[in-house]
Parts: C-alpha cells; structure tokens; sequence
C-alpha cells in the first residue's frame, strides 16, 4: 500500500511538470532599431588638446533631427529653421561604431554609441579622436 501511494505520488509530480510547456525565453536586449529624436547635441572644440569651447543646443520646433533605422536602411529629417531636409541611406552598426552611407555616397562615422530602450548617446570627431586639434560632437537621442 506504502509502494503504491509513493509510485501515485511520483507519477503525479512526473506528469505536471511533463504537462508545462517551455515558454521561449523573453529577449531584453535593447535594440537599436526604431526611431530616434535628438534631444540635445553638445559641441567641444580643443587646440592642442587644450578645451577652447564647449556649448549645449536643445533641439526646439525650429531645430529638429530624428532617424529611424530598419536593420540595414535608415531615414533622416532635419529641421533647420523653415528648410526639410530628408536622407536615406544604409548603415552598419558594429563595436560601438556607427558608419551611415547616404544614397549621394558620403558617409558620416559616429562612435561611443551607447544606447538602451529609451536613449541613445553617440559621439562625431572631427578629424579625429586623438588629434589634439578637433571637434567633438556628442549627439543625445530619446526613442520616438
């Protein structure tokens, strides 16, 4: 009777866990698809590696970027004053860099690209990251 209660109290607890079903496992990975709108851009500019200027825009109804990236194609809109501008392009997104490729055959660099669900940082320099004479530009965006 002991043998029997033990062997009925096994084959219940073998057949509710064979009766659940594996749930996929949720992916939380922020992802760098969407649409993006810039929030503000800070400007530094260095001679001889020396800070000279430094200065935060905020984008207004009149100063306006945003960007929506598919996976491999992207759109841009720039507001500047009353002028539209629109861009499409490709882009590859690897290592924290970001290279975009306009249909015109320029392409921008960006790098330090950080983001999560909501926000995006990423950084421009121009000429470059280690020359003691550039241009810095770090770009703020919020999920559209």
């Amino acid at each position: 009777m002991k043998f029997q209660s033990l062997f009925s109290l096994a084959a219940i607890t073998v057949f509710a866990f064979s009766s659940c079903k594996d749930e996929a496992p949720i992916d939380n990975t922020p992802k760098f698809e969407g649409s993006w709108e810039l929030e503000k851009l800070n400007v530094k500019v260095f001679f001889a590696n020396q800070q000279f200027y430094d200065t935060t825009i905020a984008t207004s109804s009149t100063l306006k970027y945003s960007g929506t990236f598919d996976g491999t194609n992207f759109t841009t809109t720039s507001v500047d004053g009353t002028d539209i501008t629109n861009d499409k392009g490709t882009y590859i997104l690897s290592g924290g860099k970001l290279e975009m490729t306009f249909e015109d055959g320029t392409k921008e660099t960006y790098e330090d690209v950080v983001f999560n669900a909501t926000s995006l940082t990423m950084a421009q320099y121009d000429p470059s990251k280690t020359d003691p004479n550039r241009q810095v530009y770090s770009f703020q965006f919020k999920r559209k």
